[in-house]
């Protein structure tokens, strides 16, 4: 069994092949069963698991110092730009005559050119000039002044794997609890929220980015902060923290009703951060 770059698509092809919009390759990016990355972590299984959608450049999971610190967890990063998931496996320590295990890009992590998220194996990408913008969704044509002008110019549609949450935890973690779930996906945050359906049980913490409600949003069809502080709400978690995304060590308490007000005062974008009650909700057919 391999995990491939692109699946197979309306008919079966194998190693590579080319049509008018482009030049595909199916390439072997990890190795499985998914549990045979864990065989070198000590009783060859990880004491927690992080997953990161939107591993760019700044301000990666493994980075941090929280994960840093821990010996035993294991991180899962997910980046559709090729060049910065080849940045993120080059992240890996070990001298380049080394042979290095495929698809990491730490010792305890995996990363995958994936984007996450969609209901199909593979999706249309829109990547910009200022390619931390790239994403799922389609930018806006509208240039805004707290936006690079480079984010709403749309240079390239790319076709991307992707993958959902639920298949991430249900098939290859085996329904394993996770830690920490960490996104960036441009817009497409909540997508990748509800991408997990009922393995979202599983999730402990989720850190995700929404536009403020009152603000012209980059990428139109993205909900906004209120429907996620909403989601997340009824789907069993409480806001724990909210800020700015322009001052984001500015942070304020957002439980109770207090994250739907500052959803509707800020002025541009928040990270939010939530963690899982307790007992959860029983939401999921609801919704």
């Amino acid at each position: 069994m391999r995990l491939c770059l692109l699946p197979i698509l309306s008919h079966a092809w194998y190693g590579w092949r080319e049509d008018e919009t482009g030049i595909y390759a199916e390439v072997q990016v990890a190795s499985a069963p998914f549990k045979s990355n864990f065989a070198h972590l000590k009783d060859g299984k990880p004491r927690r698991i992080w997953i990161e959608v939107g591993a760019h450049v700044w301000e990666n999971l493994q980075h941090s110092h929280v994960f840093g610190k821990s010996e035993n967890d294991f991180l899962i990063s997910f980046e559709p730009l090729l060049d910065k998931y080849a940045m993120l496996l080059s992240e890996y320590k070990a001298d380049v005559t080394q042979r290095r295990p495929l698809g990491f890009q730490h010792q305890r992590g995996l990363v995958f050119p994936f984007a996450v998220g969609c209901d199909d194996r593979y999706t249309p990408f829109t990547v910009t000039n200022f390619d931390m913008c790239s994403t799922v969704l389609s930018p806006t044509d509208d240039e805004y002044g707290y936006w690079p002008p480079e984010c709403s110019t749309a240079v390239d549609k790319r076709m991307v794997p992707c993958i959902t949450l639920r298949h991430v935890i249900e098939s290859w973690l085996s329904g394993q609890e996770v830690f920490y779930l960490k996104i960036d996906a441009q817009g497409f945050d909540l997508n990748v929220v509800q991408s997990a359906g009922p393995m979202l049980r599983k999730v402990e913490h989720i850190e995700l980015e929404a536009a403020c409600d009152r603000s012209q949003r980059l990428y139109p069809k993205a909900p906004n902060c209120s429907s996620t502080w909403n989601f997340m709400n009824r789907a069993g978690y409480r806001c724990v923290q909210l800020h700015d995304i322009e001052h984001p060590k500015l942070g304020v308490a957002c439980d109770r009703n207090r994250g739907r007000i500052w959803c509707q005062i800020c002025k541009r974008e928040v990270s939010m951060f939530f963690t899982r009650l307790t007992k959860p909700f029983k939401f999921w057919k609801d919704i």
